[in-house]
């Protein structure tokens, strides 16, 4: 789950993904921040999710589905 709130956190913040406000996505990446933003067990955690969202962005343009 902090995996992907992670990867959808950067374009959401650069606003190149931009979530209508109260959207089925917008509610759930609301109620997802408060939780990864204040869960890490400590700091190993944050730098794995961020390491896997970049994995998952590379797999994602190798497939031709996010630029």
């Amino acid at each position: 789950m902090l995996m992907l709130w992670r990867f959808l956190k950067d374009p959401t913040d650069r606003q190149v993904l931009i979530l209508c406000e109260g959207s089925a996505m917008d509610q759930a990446m609301q109620k997802l921040m408060p939780m990864c933003e204040y869960g890490f067990q400590g700091p190993e955690d944050g730098i794995a999710a961020q390491e896997q969202a970049g994995a998952l962005l590379s797999r994602l343009q190798a497939e031709g589905l996010y630029r």
